[in-house]
């Protein structure tokens, strides 16, 4: 529940056994990034109605709570994009009264940056938002869904740092929910509120929709 605890545990593939590491902590879990530079694992979530951002170093096993640069909101996606070294946070909950915002993490310099967001639907009691990383180029795709109607889907270059919007590629009255990138063809893989599925093509800039 929204301001309860939680616990982060390791799993071992190897010995098929569980290891608790911390236990108790603040908030509700809601996103896990692992960052493969630095062998680190960030946790986003709720606590209290505000966010938290935690970083676990997996060599180290020390534990940081970055919550305190953030803004207000809730925490509703986190990704790591090993080419450039950034964490991208989005902040879009249900019952969400501000924002969306969205912040990058420089994980070698331990620093945020806000982003200035193209237009956004104004909030309203469904906010999702979900982001794929491009480990080849360092690009984030996120799409958003405000309520049953509205939708967005755009690309941000950490390069050049602008957002391109990629919404008019979308099928009529798709409402993602998920998206997920293949690197190994270039796409993005988009699920809808309503169960429906499509794949966008970075290449040719164009999404095709799987049928049963």
């Amino acid at each position: 529940p929204i301001g309860g605890s939680f616990s982060f545990a390791k799993y071992s593939i190897a010995t098929d056994t569980m290891t608790n590491i911390l236990t108790n902590l603040s908030g509700s879990m809601v996103s896990l990034a692992f960052d493969t530079t630095h062998n680190a694992v960030y946790i986003g979530g709720i606590n209290s109605n505000a966010p938290a951002l935690y970083k676990y170093n997996v060599s180290s096993g020390a534990f940081s709570d970055l919550s305190s640069n953030l803004p207000a909101g809730y925490i509703d996606n986190i990704a790591f994009n090993p080419q450039n070294s950034m964490l991208m946070v989005a902040f879009g909950g249900s019952g969400k009264s501000v924002g969306p915002w969205i912040k990058l993490y420089d994980t070698t310099g331990g620093s945020f940056s806000s982003l200035t967001l193209p237009s956004w639907p104004s909030p309203v009691s469904t906010n999702v938002l979900s982001i794929a990383e491009d480990r080849s180029t360092g690009n984030f795709y996120i799409s958003r869904r405000s309520d049953t109607t509205t939708q967005k889907f755009y690309k941000y270059s950490v390069a050049t740092g602008l957002f391109t919007d990629l919404t008019s590629a979308l099928p009529s009255s798709f409402q993602p929910i998920n998206a997920a990138y293949n690197n190994y063809d270039n796409t993005v893989y988009l699920g809808s509120a309503d169960g429906r599925f499509i794949k966008y093509n970075t290449a040719s800039a164009t999404a095709t929709e799987f049928t049963s």
